[in-house]
């Protein structure tokens, strides 16, 4: 039997920082109840920690090596087909309403229709961020830190948008019957600097009451990949105390305020004929560092960064129940079309995914989840592979790291010395040079930015353009900083 199916995403949203994961502070008190009526994965990962490569994994169930969407300068445009695709060849309506960050409207990307769209500045986005050899500082990223607080950003309005969008549509849906189910995606663009959030929501999180988060002053050493990270993007020298707690203080306000819009919809569909026949999913596009190590944003293989969080409530999925299975954004393609009703259909030819209905079987998955990261402010790939409870770190010239998640949840321990870790340490490297080659899909993706870098101008031309901040909602100019003469 078909469903339809309703996929929320957020931008920027640490799988950490919710209730029902237990946060301290955070409050997601409808993300909370939709996980008690459906299935939480605990152990839910992006393909890339940042926005356009993870989006385009979401759209069509690869990841990046396969993909080659490398990082915010490479769009997706329909090339792989999306699960979008697939639902309008079998006649099926998939609608999106709001932030896509694809190439631009015109590109076939499978829906039927996209409302208030948000792609990427200009259909070429960040190509700074493409720049690898010999980066230069981002300008500006610092200021989003120092600039923390009370206030309304265009971000938020835009969201508010989306979701009455949203609403509206789904009202005319409740008052029809359809031959065939559909699916909507509704994209919203924070929880995503700039931190700057309503009162109502920032009233709720006095500084006094927020903790330091992990390693926030530096004390203990940094990787030095993370070091490179904090460097180029303007984070040295660390933030004091109180930048950090403003910034978490937004940071946690803006979660409560897409938590808040999410629940608009939510109540809507209880409240309609669509709640019996339809499958709602929740999950962000990436994580965010939220003060680890001094750092924010993404673009990290923390687990506040790489992982995501990932909620299912539907006829298909168990109430109040987490699954604790390591799973992927990729494993969204099959999940999306089993639930639409379609059950056949030409899958890519190198689907390494398994569909989050098969992740709550006795399925063993085939292929462990992966994720890679081949933009702004990494001289070279970063590559991550989960395998059963452990996490490896792939780093093209410094040393690998090894974690044991169930021992060491926060990440402190690098086992990748320890002889007596030696064998899985072995183990999970030879899958992830077998199942990715790290060190030749580092080289194509370096190949493939210097030619973009060239198509527009040259390093130099690009650099003088200064550094953009964010992708700037519809009608809204884009914050670039440091215009200059290089």
């Amino acid at each position: 039997m078909s469903n339809n199916v309703i996929v929320l995403l957020s931008d920027e949203h640490s799988p950490l920082c919710m209730g029902n994961m237990n946060h301290y502070i955070c409050k997601t008190p409808n993300l909370d109840k939709l996980s008690k009526e459906g299935t939480k994965f605990s152990n839910a990962y992006c393909t890339s920690p940042i926005c356009v490569p993870s989006r385009a994994g979401i759209a069509t169930g690869l990841y990046t090596f396969q993909n080659k969407n490398w990082d915010n300068a490479f769009p997706y445009e329909g090339k792989n087909e999306s699960w979008a695709h697939i639902l309008n060849k079998h006649g099926h309506e998939a609608v999106s309403i709001g932030k896509l960050h694809y190439k631009n409207e015109k590109v076939s990307t499978g829906f039927s229709n996209q409302l208030q769209p948000m792609h990427v500045i200009n259909g070429v986005g960040d190509i700074r961020g493409s720049i690898r050899e010999n980066p230069l500082p981002r300008e500006g990223a610092r200021k989003y830190i120092d600039e923390a607080g009370i206030g309304t950003s265009t971000y938020q309005k835009y969201d508010t948008k989306t979701t009455q969008k949203a609403i509206d549509w789904l009202s005319k849906k409740s008052f029809k019957i359809e031959k065939k189910s559909w699916v909507l995606f509704v994209s919203y663009s924070c929880p995503h600097f700039p931190l700057v959030a309503p009162k109502k929501f920032t009233d709720m999180y006095p500084i006094k009451d927020i903790l330091n988060p992990i390693n926030h002053d530096r004390s203990e050493s940094l990787h030095p990949t993370n070091q490179i990270y904090a460097d180029l993007m303007g984070f040295n020298p660390a933030f004091t105390e109180r930048q950090i707690k403003k910034a978490l203080r937004s940071y946690y306000a803006l979660v409560t305020f897409v938590d808040y819009e999410i629940g608009k919809i939510l109540n809507y569909v209880k409240q309609s004929r669509l709640k019996n026949n339809t499958t709602i999913i929740y999950s962000s596009d990436h994580g965010d560092n939220v003060g680890r190590d001094g750092l924010f944003g993404k673009s990290t293989m923390y687990e506040e960064s790489v992982g995501v969080p990932l909620i299912v409530k539907g006829k298909n999925f168990k109430k109040n129940y987490i699954c604790k299975k390591n799973v992927s954004h990729i494993d969204l393609y099959q999940t999306i079309l089993i639930e639409s009703g379609i059950k056949k259909y030409n899958k890519p030819k190198d689907y390494l995914g398994m569909s989050l209905q098969a992740s709550l079987s006795n399925r063993t998955r085939k292929y462990p989840v992966t994720s890679e990261y081949h933009a702004t402010c990494s001289l070279d790939a970063i590559t991550m592979m989960v395998y059963k409870n452990f996490k490896f770190i792939y780093h093209i010239n410094f040393k690998h790291q090894l974690f044991d998640l169930k021992k060491d949840p926060n990440e402190l321990v690098n086992l990748s010395q320890n002889k007596k870790y030696k064998k899985i340490y072995n183990l999970i490297k030879s899958k992830i040079e077998k199942h990715i080659n790290p060190k030749l899909i580092n080289l194509e993706a370096k190949n493939h930015q210097k030619k973009l870098i060239k198509k527009h101008g040259g390093r130099k031309k690009i650099l003088s353009q200064g550094t953009l901040g964010y992708t700037p909602a519809p009608g809204e100019k884009p914050d670039i900083s440091s215009k200059k003469k290089i």
